[in-house]
This record gives C-alpha cells, sequence and structure tokens, in this order.
C-alpha cells in the first residue's frame, strides 16, 4: 500500500482595484487602519482567502438546495476540521514600482507600500454623510501585473463534488476584504493542480541517540493561544507547548501511511509502557529554556541576574550583601548568545477577525475575536514599517528536546519531514512547519554542572555546599505542594527553599463537549533548593532525578527538570563580604 501523501492547489490572485484587509496590522502613522502586512511586505492572510471562498461556495450551496456536507467537509464546522488549509498570499512581481514603470530596479526601491484612500464616514441612522468627519485607510495599491501567489492544501486529492464545488467558488469569489461598497476589493481568483507534496530528506542523525533536539522552521504564522477569555480574546504564548507538538507529530504520521501502518507506527511513538517524550519547543536555539523565577534584570537594562545561589547560601547561614535594588523580575525564555544570557523578544500581533454564523454560513455582524500570534520572521528592527528590497528578515525556529528509543525518534524525523501544521485556526493559513534540521543536546554533564554550583556557594561562605543543589522545572509540574516534598523525600531530598508561582489548566473536551476540570501546577521557571540527606552519592541521586521527572504528563513535555543548570552559575552575583542575617 502506498502512503498518503498531502495534496498541493496553486493559487493566485490579481487585484483589478485597490484591496483593504482589515484586522492585520497595526495602523501607522495617522491612519485609522493599515491593510495586511508584515516584515516581508504586502500579505493577503489566508484566513480572509479563506472567508471569500466559503462565502461564495455557501451562496451555491444555497442556491441549489443540497451540498451543506460537501461544504461542511471543504471548510469545516466548529467542531471539526475541514480538509482546505490556505496559506498566506505574497507578491508575485513586479516587486518595486521602476518594475512596473518597465524601468530596471534600483538598489534603493522599496516594497510596494499602502496607499492612503480617504473616505467619508456615514451616519448608518440617518443614512447619509456626516458633515467634517473623516477617516483614512492605507489599501493595497492596484497596479497592473501585480498578482499574489499561495498555496491550497489539502490532506488528500480533491474529486468529485468537493473539487467541483471548490472550482465555482473560486470563479465566483470576485470581492475580497473590507470597503466593497467603496470600489475596494475587487480580484480575479486563479486555482491550478499543482500535484501531489513531496516528502522532504529528513535529516540524518545518529542512529543510536535517545535525546535530540528537531529545529522546526515556521512557514507561516503560529497562533499558539489558551483558551479565550470572556472578551473573545485569545492570548499568546511564546513557545510551543510539547502536549501540541505531539500530536502535531501524531496527526503528521497517521496522515503519511496506510491506515493500519499508521496506527501501529502511532502506537510504538506514543503509546506503551515507554512513549516517546516530548519537551516544549521554544526559539533562541537548543539551549534556551524557560526564564528561572530567580532570574532578574535591572529596571534601566543590562546583565541579567539569577539569585539561586544567593537564595541557598542565605539560608544556610552565609550572606552575599544586601540585594542589588531597581532589579525586576524576567519572564518568558532566556538564551545564551556569547558569554552572557539575553531575554528572547519575539514580533507578536494581535489579529481580529469575524466570527462565523454557521446557520447562515457566513460572516456574524457585530460579532468580533482577537487572536495574538507570532509572526514567522525575525527581521531586524526599523523605523519603518516597510523594509527596503531582500531586507525581509530570517525565519523563525523553534528548538524541541525528544527523548525516546532510536526507533521511535526515526520515526518522528520521517513524520516532520511531510511537515506540520501547529497551533489554532491551523486552515486559515497559521502554523504550518517543516524540519529544517537536527541536534544533540548541548548541556554540559551533571556532574560538571553540580561542581560549579558547589564552587560558586563555597565563594559565598557556605561550607556544606556538596550537599545542596538548585531545581529547575522546564515544563510545568502538575503535583501540589505536599506531593512535591513527598517525592523528593523517597529520594532521600529535603525541599530547604524556592522562588515558584502556581496556575490552572484548563481545556475542552471536544468529544463529551464539556469543560475538562481546572489542572493547578507549578509554572515552567520554577526553582527550588533541595538538601540530600539520603545515602549514597548525590551526584547519582541527582541523575536518576533528573531523568524520571516529577508528576503526570511526562510525555507532553510535564514534569522535565534541570538539575544545576549553568544559568544559575553563569548569572549569579558578585561575591560580596559576608554578613550576619540581620
Amino acid at each position: 500500500m502506498s502512503p498518503n501523501r498531502p495534496y498541493r492547489y496553486g493559487l493566485v490572485l490579481q487585484p483589478h482595484s485597490s484591496l483593504f484587509i482589515g484586522g492585520y496590522a497595526q495602523a501607522w502613522g495617522d491612519s485609522d487602519g493599515d491593510t495586511a502586512w508584515d516584515d516581508m511586505g504586502l500579505v493577503i492572510p489566508g484566513s480572509a482567502l479563506k472567508g471569500a471562498l466559503r462565502e461564495a461556495a455557501s451562496r451555491i450551496v444555497e442556491g441549489c438546495g443540497r451540498g451543506e456536507d460537501v461544504l461542511d467537509s471543504l471548510f469545516g464546522t466548529e467542531t471539526k476540521e475541514g480538509l482546505i488549509h490556505i496559506a498566506p498570499m505574497r507578491l508575485s512581481g513586479p516587486i518595486d514600482p521602476s518594475e512596473a514603470l518597465g524601468e530596471a530596479p534600483s538598489d534603493s526601491a522599496v516594497l510596494w507600500e499602502p496607499v492612503g484612500r480617504q473616505h467619508v464616514s456615514i451616519d448608518r441612522a440617518r443614512r447619509q454623510a456626516v458633515p467634517q468627519k473623516l477617516f483614512q485607510h492605507r489599501v493595497t495599491p492596484a497596479v497592473e501585473g501585480l498578482r499574489f501567489k499561495g498555496e491550497l492544501r489539502s490532506p488528500v486529492r480533491l474529486e468529485g463534488e468537493q473539487l467541483g464545488l471548490l472550482c465555482a467558488a473560486v470563479r465566483l469569489t470576485d470581492q475580497i476584504g473590507g470597503g466593497r461598497g467603496r470600489g475596494l476589493g475587487f480580484i480575479r481568483l486563479e486555482l491550478a493542480d499543482e500535484g501531489p507534496v513531496e516528502q522532504s530528506d529528513p535529516p540524518v542523525f545518529d542512529p543510536e541517540a535517545r535525546e535530540i533536539v528537531f529545529e522546526l522552521e515556521a512557514l507561516e504564522p503560529l497562533a499558539l493561544g489558551v483558551i479565550k477569555d470572556g472578551s473573545n480574546y485569545v492570548a499568546g504564548k511564546d513557545y510551543l507547548e510539547g502536549s501540541v507538538l505531539r500530536g502535531a507529530i501524531a496527526a503528521a504520521l497517521l496522515a503519511s501511511m496506510p491506515d493500519e501502518e499508521g496506527k501501529l507506527a502511532a502506537e510504538k511513538v506514543f503509546g506503551g509502557e515507554s512513549p516517546a517524550r516530548f519537551g516544549d519547543a521554544r526559539a533562541g536555539g537548543v539551549l534556551a529554556l524557560p526564564a528561572p523565577l530567580t532570574l532578574r534584570e535591572p529596571k534601566a537594562g543590562g546583565e541579567l541576574t539569577d539569585l539561586a545561589v544567593q537564595l541557598c547560601s542565605w539560608e544556610l547561614g552565609a550572606r552575599l550583601g544586601e540585594r542589588a535594588p531597581n532589579l525586576g523580575s524576567v519572564g518568558g525564555t532566556v538564551y545564551p548568545c556569547g558569554e552572557e544570557w539575553r531575554k528572547l523578544r519575539l514580533r507578536r500581533r494581535t489579529i481580529t477577525r469575524t466570527a462565523r454564523n454557521t446557520a447562515l454560513g457566513r460572516g456574524d455582524d457585530g460579532r468580533l475575536f482577537s487572536i495574538e500570534i507570532l509572526d514567522d520572521t525575525l527581521a531586524a528592527e526599523t523605523d519603518r514599517p516597510f523594509k527596503s528590497r531582500g531586507s525581509a528578515g530570517r525565519r523563525l525556529r523553534f528548538y524541541a528536546p525528544v527523548n525516546g528509543t532510536p526507533r521511535q525518534l526515526q520515526r518522528i524525523a520521517q513524520a516532520l519531514a511531510w511537515g506540520i501544521a501547529v497551533g489554532g485556526v491551523r486552515t486559515r493559513g497559521f502554523g504550518r512547519m517543516r524540519l529544517a534540521a537536527v541536534h544533540s543536546t548541548q548541556t554540559p554533564p551533571l556532574g560538571t554542572r553540580h561542581r560549579r554550583w558547589v564552587e560558586s556557594l563555597k565563594e559565598t561562605g557556605v561550607e556544606d555546599a556538596e550537599s545542596t543543589a538548585a531545581m529547575l522545572a522546564l515544563g510545568p509540574l502538575a503535583v501540589s505542594q505536599q506531593r512535591l516534598i513527598q517525592s523528593l523525600q523517597k529520594r532521600g531530598f529535603s525541599l530547604m527553599a524556592g522562588e515558584a508561582r502556581r496556575d490552572s489548566q484548563g481545556g475542552w473536551n471536544s468529544s463529551a463537549g464539556l469543560q475538562r476540570s481546572l489542572l493547578r501546577h507549578f509554572v515552567p521557571g520554577s526553582i527550588f533548593i533541595l538538601r540530600y540527606g539520603g545515602p549514597g552519592d548525590i551526584e547519582e541521586a541527582l541523575c536518576g532525578l533528573e531523568e524520571s521527572g516529577i508528576g503526570p504528563g511526562r510525555a507532553d513535555g510535564w514534569g522535565r527538570l534541570s538539575i544545576c543548570h549553568p544559568i544559575h552559575t553563569e548569572c549569579r552575583p558578585e561575591p560580596q563580604s559576608k554578613e550576619s542575617p540581620s
């Protein structure tokens, strides 16, 4: 049996008038709203095009009086994901004004910028213009030869009524975006069959490795959101949870193989007594990690400082001196850069979209929702909203640590070679990623880390430093404080001090149609200072603790630990004169 292969269709959009795709880009300068753009230039979001196609397909189904099941299979419902995935559409020639005029492109030419367009405000109640009240939008210019290209993907080749309805919707779609009553948004859309998606060659890595780091490149913006609040706002995260990555790889593995073979392969990778364990994927490099809660940064800017060594020395009767003033907490992700640690800053944006009325098959007037997303590029900072030709930044990449048997890691790499889609609103042009490279873990051995910790403590005047260690939570710890203490005591450790925070994790059970019960856990970055009093060597006990983790959900990245991480010693405060506690 041959493997299942995703199918690809090319899309070409040619504007016949200016376009205004609202709710995607921040307004710049005096504008009241800007059309969609990002660091790579003007863009047609997949969500905008999919909405226009669905609206056209709904009109066809309504006119025919049948075909609702075909419509739902293509575009999805509230409880089921549709077949088609529409990627963002990018500019495809001419890309600068000189080319549009038939001249040679200049080095200083910029990407096509939106042009300002003023409108008269309308009083809806009186149905007439409001005196002396104007607003201005920046719109995508309509230039002869200007086109946007993208692609539409499906896990299988579309045939029969599904392909017929899609092609009819493409021919019927002649407007997109806002301002249609003001002459904006007229387009011509074309669909072309480009054949099945080819699997890329997975990178070669050590066939005996049991822990590797997959480097995943974002091909589209990512909606790594949590449950929306009462205002229909979905906040985003700056990391990819292990459970989300695990589910995306499982879906890719099942889709790339025949039914029985795929189920058997998924069971060997994700099921059984020893499933593969996925850590949270973070940008910034192989050594990126959640910022420890003991990490501080000067409010006026400067190098980061970690207080874990200081906290342990105070508990053991030593003192580093008074705590430095004007230090603020550090959140998010940190990563090493040369000889220092830095805080990761990703490009975020909030997009606003119209909620869908599934009963009417169109947008629900007056109802909006907002999602915070991560841009798929890391461009350099600039004081202009549009970059010069060729200055678009590199792609955003995440680094995902995975533990498992050599056979499990090989199967995961083969599934990633087909590409995955993660996060929310995946069929609207968000979440597609590809496997870029594979790395080995680069964290120093535990013995080396513990010795550096002991040396740092001794510099503060601590005598019994060998029996102590710092435990950093790399993933959430789904245990109560009492269960945490009991788990440590079984291994011969006592909890001396710590800096931790608890949070709640909820969810939605789609099969039962009910909310999941809230789960309280220690957040990633929580720090615990341990003291060993059991038999045997402390390094052996610490190694067992780090390998096994604490609490449930370890296959999804929960309970992952790092003992005496280098950040505690590399960012520690400079030793000061020993003072007695006040």
